[in-house]
């Protein structure tokens, strides 16, 4: 109990010290998801403790040996073209520790120059993003797992170009004989050497986090929870001096609510269910609250929000799909392929 209080006390005096809201944040691919299975369960999981590599990206501390040699490709096509990929390695050795080595990249295509008058050249640029990790993980006793990534991230937008660090430091409680699982995360504690522009610092996505999961005992279900961005209590935006809208059909004024506390408290959270047909097969769910809030049309919610997938094991080969839909327009695929060497 001692270990536990410890923790906690650390990772929120840590998310104290370097929380700041307002303002801009750099660098903001760090927080797109890495991983089919990540997608799928909502877009954020950190406290699903099993022999998946991927997941050290988003949670260091559960590298362990199991994952000696896995090999690692992730594909995302996103939005407009753009195109987000993540690769990683993991190497095991005995008395010292698990380490990941992976490279992050987001590619936004090109654009073409134009004008202050809008008249193109026909020429283009690109715009790209990069980040190498070194991930760690260790385990400090029967139940509790440590563990760290270093981060080295790169920004080049046409002749424009910024550097940075960052690093994760996280902490997983795991009881096998419960099927419970917990995990704490402080991610992307960083700085900006170079700025875009001079005298134009941004401050890194900085993202306090928590997680659980629990795998019933007669039944093939495993559902896990996740509360984000902890260092800034309230995710809401509400406009005390905004014009009333009115409702086109009636006439009358459409009345705005200011935020509640349970409103507040359901932006940080990311539900996730996986149903476990097999050892071999899994099929996913997930549900993003706050993405579904933001990204939503008032009068036509749609599968805003949702996110589903399917993943499965043939020897040492893994596989996994998901489809997340951010709004009306569309949504996301994601694939993942993973193999031992």
């Amino acid at each position: 109990m001692k270990k536990t209080f410890f923790i906690l006390f650390f990772f929120l005096g840590v998310s104290h010290l370097f929380s700041q809201t307002g303002g801009q944040h750099v660098f903001q691919f760090l927080n797109l998801t890495n991983s089919a299975r990540v997608s799928a369960l909502g877009g954020n999981t950190i406290a699903v403790n099993d022999n998946d590599a991927n997941m050290a990206l988003n949670n260091p501390s559960l590298l362990k040996k199991e994952m000696n040699g896995f090999l690692g490709l992730n594909y995302m096509n996103y939005f407009a073209g753009v195109n987000y990929g993540y690769t990683s390695f993991t190497k095991h050795y005995d008395s010292v520790g698990t380490f990941n080595a992976a490279i992050l990249y987001a590619n936004y295509g090109n654009f073409e120059y134009a004008d202050e008058f809008g008249i193109r050249d026909g020429t283009t640029f690109t715009a790209n993003d990069l980040a190498l990790v070194i991930g760690y993980g260790k385990t400090y006793d029967s139940l509790w797992t440590i563990g760290a990534n270093l981060k080295l991230v790169g920004s080049f937008y046409e002749t424009y170009s910024s550097y940075g660090a960052a690093v994760d430091l996280s902490a997983t409680y795991h009881n096998p004989e419960k099927r419970f699982t917990a995990a704490f995360v402080l991610k992307n504690v960083g700085y900006q050497f170079k700025d875009y522009t001079k005298n134009n610092g941004q401050r890194l996505p900085l993202d306090g986090q928590a997680g659980i999961s629990y795998r019933l005992a007669h039944a093939p279900l495993r559902f896990s929870a996740v509360a984000s961005s902890l260092q800034r209590w309230d995710l809401t935006y509400y406009d005390e001096e905004a014009e009333p809208r009115i409702d086109p059909l009636t006439g009358e004024e459409i009345l705005e609510k200011k935020p509640s506390f349970i409103e507040k408290t359901f932006r940080h959270l990311t539900f996730g269910t996986e149903v476990l047909l097999t050892e071999n097969f899994h099929i996913r769910l997930g549900y993003n609250y706050r993405r579904r809030q933001e990204l939503k049309l008032a009068d036509k919610l749609g599968t805003t929000g949702i996110s589903w997938g399917f993943g499965f094991n043939i020897k040492k080969f893994n596989f996994a799909f998901s489809r997340a839909t951010y709004h009306l327009a569309g949504g996301s695929n994601q694939f993942t392929v993973a193999f031992k060497i």
